[in-house]
């Protein structure tokens, strides 16, 4: 398995989040703008504050304290958008939810979460759990959040957000669903050291020639839906490289300086930017001996789709000893909205 195991850090999480256009339904839009921000791409994280920062501009605006609501409705009373198992309005404020460490749709305000009976399926405020298969795991959804691929045993499986009419896709060793295609026609897994795409119909799985062991970063699709993107060991660091998935030809597309080099990163489905984590190091004046000193750890960087213009988007890291959060974009604001009421709570006598 190469999808490197991240544990929330007491102090810094991470998520890039966007609200680039207000969308009156998952189809289309309008050019209603985010917090006043025109548009502009937001890289999103938590350090004992919530802030978003300008992607292009890195000017941040703190999030927390007063712009904290008291009730996921409120939150979702306003244009909003999800990032992770958070909700945050067209005005800035946020609302956390209880997502069970679940993973959240882009669409459809529903979570799937692994417990002990199995893989679930809920709305984000606990209305309406399904179980979608008792020994399901791994849940991927696709870019619209109308389908939920997962394991179960050695199958790929593949479903509705209810669990209605789930098809298997393939049997192998113990296939596990990667990402899904920007198009959401394919989907790559991983099977032992295989890698392979495998299209909405199943049949025969195209491969990509790579052994998936040698990966040090999870693969993720381009733009392009022809290309992924992973992370591989250099001569002493971890760099970004693009596979072709017709041959598995690779190519560096950014290499980092530094030994560390890159630990971790996020393709926007809006216009195809990357977001990294990359080693960053500064000189320090030391209070002890009137000498300097180099003071290096990971640091949240963007760059183009092509690997150009690349822009260190703030100055706080996490040290590099330290586990790296996940980094993911949200791309739509949803409109105003209200979900099925949560079961209610009986106390017991």
């Amino acid at each position: 398995m190469v999808m490197v195991r991240y544990i929330f850090p007491l102090f810094l999480f991470l998520l890039p989040a966007l609200a680039c256009q207000a969308a009156t339904t998952p189809a289309t839009s309008s050019s209603t703008a985010v917090a006043g921000h025109g548009g502009a791409a937001f890289v999103f994280y938590k350090n004992q504050a919530f802030y978003w920062i300008d992607s292009h501009k890195a000017e941040r605006q703190v999030l927390m304290g007063s712009h904290r609501l008291e009730s996921l409705a409120a939150a979702l009373s306003r244009p909003h958008f999800l990032a992770d198992n958070l909700v945050i309005n067209s005005d800035g404020r946020l609302y956390s939810f209880d997502k069970r460490d679940g993973v959240v749709a882009p669409y459809g305000y529903r979570l799937a979460y692994v417990a002990e009976d199995g893989l679930h399926t809920q709305y984000i405020n606990g209305a309406e759990d399904v179980l979608i298969a008792p020994d399901g795991r791994e849940p991927i959804w696709r870019p619209d959040g109308q389908l939920l691929a997962f394991q179960q045993g050695n199958s790929l499986m593949v479903t509705s957000p209810v669990g209605d009419n789930p098809r298997l896709l393939f049997s192998g060793q113990l296939p596990q669903p990667l990402a899904w295609s920007p198009d959401g026609e394919r989907l790559l897994f991983q099977d032992g050291t295989t890698l392979a795409v495998l299209g909405l119909t199943g049949g025969e799985p195209a491969i990509v020639g790579i052994d998936v062991t040698t990966l040090t970063l999870s693969p993720q699709w381009m733009a392009d839906g022809r290309t992924l993107l992973a992370g591989y060991p250099g001569e002493k660091v971890t760099k970004l490289v693009t596979i072709n998935t017709a041959d598995g030809g690779m190519r560096d597309l950014i290499a980092w300086d530094k030994e560390s080099g890159i630990a971790g990163f996020a393709i926007s489905p809006a216009d195809g930017r990357i977001a990294f984590w990359a080693e960053t190091c500064r000189r320090r004046q030391s209070d002890l001996f009137f000498s300097s000193y180099e003071e290096c750890g990971y640091r949240v960087h963007v760059a183009d789709g092509n690997g150009r213009n690349i822009r260190q988007l703030d100055t706080s890291y996490i040290y590099l000893n330290a586990p790296i959060p996940p980094l993911g974009w949200a791309v739509t604001l949803h409109p105003a909205t209200t979900l099925p009421l949560p079961p209610t709570a009986h106390a017991s006598r």
